[in-house]
């Protein structure tokens, strides 16, 4: 005997896709009240300021324009490989990235119609690796292009990494942004930022090292500083302060390897054998920023 609460089977089914109906509904309701970004209603812009009195003080602005009629929202902060807000550049046949080591925590922020937003301001002087005095640190630029492929450029503006890099400087690049708004990826115009090459004089010398030690490391990199005597001149010449080198690790130990390096007794500096070598330099000087900067271009066993 049927209980009179009881529903019948083909009712309840029926029910249960009138739920099913509404949930569908609800959904397509919530996909067009979150349209996707469109290039007319979203813009995303470089910006370069360049203040030629004050060099340092030159720096990349990224803007995101909300010209929709709603919210959007977006990630403030370059994170470097977060890869939310990115910074790109076409160097030979791959688009190369920008990178921070370590990332930095971005934020989540709202723009309203009508409004805009700086999403990201870096220092073009740090991003390029324009202060010659200055090492690289926290900013890399690089690509993860399929293999085989050489190393990454240092910069799009340098060319590979190895002596002599911050010389070998391009007058120009070509960089566009890509920012994610509302889940999707928005690219800006490309902006060309031209830059004027490093002035430099050629040095050339023969020398022997007398003695080198570690500079106390950093978190960063190590470095060695190498003390010289000059044997003979043969193109500029090197002042008494010069003739002091600090090269980071890398290059300094081929270096050392050459000229015979031996530790002394107190496991703190090394001797040198008798070796000659031969060391050119490009002693560089940037037209507005007055750094001048001794950059060891060539070595060779005299």
């Amino acid at each position: 005997m049927r209980s009179a609460n009881a529903v019948h089977p083909a009712r309840q089914f029926a029910g249960g896709g009138r739920w099913r109906f509404c949930f569908v509904a609800l959904a397509l309701a919530i996909i067009f009240v979150m349209p996707p970004v469109h290039a007319n209603d979203v813009q995303v812009e470089l910006r370069a300021v360049v203040a030629h009195d004050d060099p340092q003080s030159r720096r990349l602005s990224c803007v995101v324009i909300n010209n929709s009629k709603r919210d959007i929202t977006v990630w403030k902060g370059y994170g470097g490989e977060s890869r939310q807000n990115r910074l790109l550049s076409r160097y030979m046949h791959f688009p190369i990235g920008l990178y921070r080591r370590p990332a930095t925590p971005l934020t989540r922020v709202t723009i309203a119609p009508g409004t805009s937003e700086t999403v990201f301001t870096l220092s073009l002087t740090q991003i390029f690796f324009l202060n010659l005095a200055q090492p690289r640190r926290e900013w890399h630029w690089g690509w993860a292009g399929s293999p085989p492929r050489g190393a990454p450029p240092v910069s799009p503006i340098h060319g590979q990494g190895g002596l002599g890099w911050q010389i070998r400087r391009a007058e120009s690049a070509t960089l566009t942004a890509e920012v994610e708004i509302d889940g999707q990826r928005v690219t800006s115009a490309p902006l060309e930022l031209r830059f004027e090459k490093p002035q430099f004089e050629p040095v050339k010398v023969l020398v022997r090292f007398d003695t080198a030690r570690v500079v106390p490391p950093d978190k960063d990199a190590r470095f060695y500083e190498i003390r010289l005597s000059v044997i003979k001149v043969i193109e500029g010449a090197l002042t008494a302060e010069e003739r002091t080198m600090t090269l980071p690790a890398e290059t300094a130990e081929r270096l050392m390897t050459e000229a015979g390096a031996r530790l002394d007794k107190t496991a703190n500096r090394y001797t040198f054998a008798n070796t000659v070598l031969s060391l050119t330099f490009a002693r560089a000087q940037t037209a507005r920023d007055g750094n001048t900067q001794l950059i060891l271009t060539a070595y060779a066993k005299a």
